[in-house]
């Protein structure tokens, strides 16, 4: 099983973004037991998820799971595991990998050489960082700025975040 992100969901389960199985798996963490929790884990079978790659509590509905899903930030309710579109793209060969939430409910979104910010209200996605499909090594301003391999953010403040780019070998502010 190739595990993408997981979040522990209380002392004995975690939930696993599972891209392999395209679903969000359950694991019993004192059986050891994993199971489906969001999709059917069975790809032949998938209708909900294409390649789930990480997954939050969402800062502002604590009732739902966030999670990156190609060009997608899917919800997922807590409990049932029922999926529906928070936010999307419609730019061509983009594949959201890794986000982070502020704490008024903003998200920023990795893709492999740009960043994103869904606003959490309105649900638009915006570039503001990067070029998508374009690697590079160039500081500067969010637009003039180059990446390549981006594959961790941690957000410091609202508005400033560490960036992991990792074929430059670079943390990134």
């Amino acid at each position: 099983i190739l595990l993408w992100d997981f979040l522990k969901t209380s002392c004995t389960e975690i939930i696993v973004a599972d891209p392999p199985h395209v679903c969000l798996a359950k694991i019993d963490r004192t059986t050891g037991i994993r199971s489906a929790f969001s999709g059917t884990c069975i790809p032949s079978q998938q209708k909900d998820w294409i390649n789930p790659t990480s997954i939050i509590i969402d800062r502002m509905n604590s009732s739902q799971y966030l999670v990156t899903d190609m060009k997608t930030v899917k919800a997922v309710d807590v409990v049932t595991g029922n999926v529906t579109i928070f936010a999307q793209t419609f730019l061509p060969d983009i594949s959201f990998e890794e986000m982070a939430q502020t704490e008024n409910g903003d998200i920023f979104i990795l893709d492999t050489n740009s960043i994103f910010k869904a606003d959490y209200y309105s649900r638009d996605v915006t570039l503001i960082a990067g070029k998508p499909k374009t690697k590079g090594r160039k500081d500067g301003s969010l637009t003039e700025s180059r990446f390549y391999g981006l594959t961790s953010i941690a957000l410091i403040s609202p508005h400033t975040f560490l960036v992991a780019d990792q074929w430059n070998d670079l943390i990134r502010l």
